[in-house]
């Protein structure tokens, strides 16, 4: 119980771990090993992917790209491979961020994974030090038989928007909707960068009295 409540609440209030849970169980997976500093692949199917490639990017909190590798791979059956090391990061004092990226045969990002690093052991009071970003959301949603569907896009440009958290609210008394599930949520998004959530949750509230939010750490226009 003391694991299943880090993911949810008595409220069915949906928290980070659930999400970093999902990601790291990913049957097809790439991932920082902190011990080694080593980019690994993961594949627990029972099938072997080739003409696959691993993209690795190391950014400072000014969103700016101080290494990246990319590597062409293939993930055999059932087995983790080590691909290369990531380098320590001289140039940088406290919190950055690595992203891994995979894509197939066609170039296609098939997942990313994004790990906040610190050169200051279990020290990460740097993340206040983030830029403000301006974060772009487009949402639509419809009711169909009771239960409203949609999409809620989120992109940024020039700084990395950090930790976003999509909620549901009642707009005339401002308590929260729930449950609400999404296919994503408390995304972090490097300069440039675009997701899309998919959501649904039930009410009998008409949709001009549903209101979403999108709480981000260090966005300037919430």
């Amino acid at each position: 119980t003391a694991l299943r409540g880090q993911m949810y609440d008595w409220y069915l209030d949906v928290n980070a771990s659930l999400y970093g849970t999902r990601k790291g169980c990913e049957p097809l997976h790439p991932y920082y090993n902190m011990h080694t500093k080593q980019v690994e692949l993961m594949n627990t199917t029972l099938n072997t992917y080739k003409g696959l490639t691993v993209k690795a990017e190391v950014y400072n909190r000014e969103g700016n790209i101080i290494w990246e590798h990319t590597l062409p791979t293939d993930a055999p059956v059932n087995d983790v491979k080590t691909l290369f090391a990531v380098p320590e990061m001289k140039e940088v004092t406290g919190v950055y961020f690595l992203k891994l990226s995979l894509f197939d045969k066609n170039q296609q990002e098939l997942t990313d994974n994004i790990y906040w690093l610190t050169t200051t052991p279990k020290d990460y009071s740097t993340l206040n030090a983030l830029p403000k970003a301006h974060l772009n959301k487009e949402i639509a949603f419809e009711k169909r038989d009771g239960l409203y569907e949609g999409t809620i896009t989120l992109a940024t440009d020039k700084a990395i928007s950090f930790f976003n958290r999509i909620k549901v609210f009642d707009r005339s008394t401002g308590k929260r909707i729930l449950p609400v599930h999404y296919s994503d949520n408390y995304i972090t998004l490097m300069p440039g960068d675009k997701k899309t959530v998919v959501f649904s949750f039930r009410t009998d509230l008409p949709k001009e009295q549903i209101l979403i939010r999108v709480e981000g750490w260090n966005n300037s226009d919430e």
